[in-house]
């Protein structure tokens, strides 16, 4: 931790807390700079609630967490509690979450997005992707989903790496797949979908872990997009623009109105300067409607997702390899020591290994996976 003097420090168990510095706020509590007694650097969210019964049910499920080892999810090391006052004690990903990430640090220059690279960009995608994937997989449902609890810190070979986060709305289910449904309405209304505007017969409201794969989709979408916060948008007909309202609310009015059905993602918001870095978005586009299907059961599951997002990687990785090679020997021709154009090409093949890693065949499917990436 940082130089502690005069600060309002506390011993939490085996972590001391910095009460003075405040990394974040929420709905549901405080994230503070915090310290195990070895001084590596943690966050330490801080929880209050009202009822004993509900803050030692949370409790409880949250010290489930600690057994969660995926490095798309941000690691929880352990909980604690004082009285009605939980301490959840997490890996610290210092980039902050995926909007600060994205954002110009100097917002006077502009409030727009910083411009991430396509790969970079694509890499993120796929993390998050095989996060919801591992946590479905272990039976966890998150329910809140979006960019904000999304963290973004230095993984492997010091690239940027998106970890979920943000547990305090996600339930363990003791349910297979096809069988686990949840009534409660939680969530960000943004990213909701449309079954949590939908009420059966009764009045209740059903739905299952696909949630979580449409605000992934939406939380996609956004990063395509990329305005300011990551929020998603669109225009309709009737309200050209951007519009607040959920895109989820929308869909399912449609639905029930039989209106032509929403388009997701339009061509205009995977517009580049090249045509290259345009392809790649029409490919992920396809992925995200699969995921936005306005009927949950026709909606793609996590693990297709990764598989998907894994193909287009793999393809993305071979074209961009054959083509630099051969500008290359082109550029070479011209001029055998080399100068700029070499330099920018050299470059460019730097991130297909960045990419997809080592090319070990012609087929496309045969590319050899770089630090675990693919």
């Amino acid at each position: 931790m940082e130089e502690t003097k005069g600060r309002n420090m506390a011993q939490k168990g085996n972590f001391v807390v910095d009460l003075d510095k405040v990394l974040g706020r929420g709905a549901f509590g405080t994230v503070h700079d915090a310290a195990d007694n070895d001084g590596r650097k943690l966050a330490a969210k801080r929880i209050d609630g009202k009822e004993e019964e509900k803050v030692e049910e949370l409790g409880t499920f949250l010290k489930e967490l600690v057994k969660l080892d995926h490095k798309n999810v941000v690691k929880v090391y352990d909980v604690t509690r004082e009285g009605k006052t939980l301490w959840m004690f997490m890996e610290f990903c210092h980039l902050g979450d995926l909007v600060h990430f994205f954002q110009k640090k100097d917002v006077t220059v502009s409030p727009v997005s910083r411009p991430a690279a396509d790969n970079e960009k694509f890499m993120l995608m796929l993390d998050i992707a095989k996060g919801v994937e591992y946590l479905h997989s272990k039976n966890v449902i998150h329910r809140n989903i979006k960019p904000n609890n999304t963290l973004v810190s230095h993984g492997d070979y010091s690239k940027p790496t998106a970890k979920l986060t943000d547990f305090d709305l996600s339930k363990f289910l003791e349910e297979p797949y096809s069988t686990s449904v949840m009534s409660s309405n939680v969530g960000t209304q943004a990213f909701k979908a449309p079954e949590f505007f939908l009420r059966n017969e009764k009045g209740q409201l059903k739905y299952h872990r696909s949630v979580d794969v449409y605000a992934m989709g939406l939380t996609f979408l956004a990063m395509i997009q990329e305005n300011a916060y990551l929020f998603p948008r669109i225009e309709t007909p009737n309200e050209p623009g951007e519009v607040s309202t959920p895109i989820g609310l929308l869909m399912w009015e449609r639905q029930k109105y039989k209106i032509e059905p929403l388009q997701i993602v339009k061509e205009e918001d995977i517009s580049r300067i090249d045509e290259y870095s345009s392809d790649l978005w029409r490919k992920v586009r396809g992925v995200i409607k699969n995921m936005t299907h306005v009927t949950p059961e026709n909606r793609t599951v996590a693990a297709e997702v990764v598989r998907e997002m894994k193909t287009i990687g793999r393809r993305r990785a071979y074209y961009s390899n054959s083509l630099t090679a051969m500008m290359m020997q082109q550029a070479m021709l011209l001029d055998p020591t080399g100068g700029d154009d070499l330099s920018s090409l050299l470059a460019m093949r730097r991130e297909c290994v960045e990419l997809a890693g080592l090319i070990a065949g012609s087929n496309p499917e045969d590319v050899e996976p770089f630090d675990e990436q693919f």
